[in-house]
């Protein structure tokens, strides 16, 4: 029970500016006859926050994807560089067809591993 009216109490101290305003709005609005217009107002800034943070939020949902998008190719492209060759020899131990993915595959690997090996070259002769 005590925990229970400790965590109330943080949320109490938390939103207490956040309730203080919204009844001294009420007040002044009973004061000055205009509960009615306060009250709409009241709920128009609330609709503008939430959509803010709405809005927010899809703004940063892009670059989030983005990110996960681009590490997903990124670990993608490291298994086939230093994962798929360790296969290469015990496929060639079989010695029977392969599946046409799998030869697509060990092909693409192969073309991964020379063109990087090309640009390395390439970036030596440069300097």
């Amino acid at each position: 029970m005590k925990e229970e009216l400790d965590k109330f109490a943080r949320y109490q101290w938390q939103y207490q500016s956040i309730l203080v305003f919204f009844i001294n709005m009420i007040k002044a609005g009973e004061a000055s006859g205009m509960k009615d217009e306060t009250l709409k107002r009241l709920k128009a800034r609330q609709d503008k926050q939430h959509y803010m943070k709405q809005d927010i939020l899809l703004a940063l949902a892009y670059p989030i994807v983005a990110a996960v998008v681009a590490i997903a190719i990124e670990v993608v492209l490291f298994l086939l560089t230093n994962v798929v060759p360790a296969f290469v020899g015990m496929f060639a131990a079989f010695g029977a067809n392969l599946p046409g993915d799998t030869v697509f595959i060990l092909d693409f690997s192969k073309n991964r591993r020379e063109n990087l090996h090309l640009k390395e070259c390439e970036g030596r002769i440069a300097q």
